[in-house]
């Protein structure tokens, strides 16, 4: 355990500095959570931003939902996709300008951390769906925010021998020899600031162990897991941790996976990894 640990909360306040939901995005969240509001209201606020309006339509219309008509109108997709997708959507796209900065301490180019926190997000999600569909959109959320913690490490990793660590052992293993947490402990505290649901920083701090967090709780962590795991086969934001990630022998007994499970991944996440990219160039 190394000496001089960090507290948490100081750390957060000193190195990550994350902006605030844009106020777009609180108004949108404030309205899918007032049961007297509708569709449309949302869509009208929705509409205010023009690049969270744009990436909504790219991905209805994205090989994920595989639309036999395209949709046009943020009316449409809201419609469609219905308060707790749009949801899920509008918190991607408020935190894509920070993701997609360059994470150098750990070896990833500008939009590496977006394109594979957006895979983690559906993938968790596309998992969660087979077994237990009431709780799909919170998998999303959680693969969403699961390397957030990446954020305010990057700064630390820079002035430390991290890589030099990682070359015989796991990330957060590193981590945790040079701070004293790693960066999904970090993560499940950014969680916790934003207000979101404490059983999702539950998750996002347990997600490279899912074993240890609590029964209820585990399809969920280990639905990120997994997806965490396949982004790395796929190669989508591979760092200079990319070949030492240790996958929980317990994953394909609590996800029910089998022989057409890594296709399905594939066919359906890709297509939504694309868009993101496409969104951001």
């Amino acid at each position: 355990m190394p000496e001089n640990i960090i507290p948490i909360d100081k750390l957060l306040d000193q190195v990550g500095n994350l902006p605030p939901m844009p106020r777009v995005v609180e108004k949108a969240l404030q309205i899918i959570q007032d049961p007297n509001s509708n569709m449309k209201d949302l869509a009208n606020v929705i509409k205010l931003d023009q690049a969270m309006t744009s990436l909504i339509l790219r991905w209805v219309n994205s090989g994920y939902y595989s639309l036999r008509n395209k949709m046009v109108t943020i009316e449409q997709a809201v419609a469609y996709l219905g308060q707790r997708t749009v949801q899920n959507l509008v918190l991607s796209a408020s935190v894509a300008s920070f993701m997609n900065r360059p994470i150098p301490g750990y070896g990833l180019e500008k939009g590496d951390l977006w394109k594979r926190s957006i895979g983690m997000a559906a993938g968790a999600r596309l998992i969660m769906k087979e077994i237990a569909p009431d709780k799909a959109e919170d998998a999303y959320y959680a693969g969403l925010f699961c390397d957030i913690g990446k954020l305010v490490f990057d700064v630390l990793i820079q002035s430390s021998d991290l890589t030099t660590n990682v070359q015989e052992k796991s990330f957060d293993e590193a981590e945790n020899e040079l701070f004293g947490y790693d960066h999904a402990v970090i993560g499940a505290a950014i969680v916790r600031r934003w207000n979101l649901p404490g059983h999702l920083a539950r998750v996002v701090e347990c997600h490279h162990i899912p074993s240890h967090v609590e029964e209820p709780l585990r399809p969920l962590a280990y639905s990120v897991h997994a997806a965490d795991a396949v982004m790395m086969m796929f190669g989508i934001g591979m760092g200079v941790d990319a070949m030492q990630y240790n996958l929980d022998p317990m994953t394909v007994e609590v996800l029910h996976w089998n022989d057409n499970s890594l296709e399905t991944f594939y066919e359906k996440v890709m297509p939504l990894i694309q868009e993101a990219d496409s969104f951001l160039q």
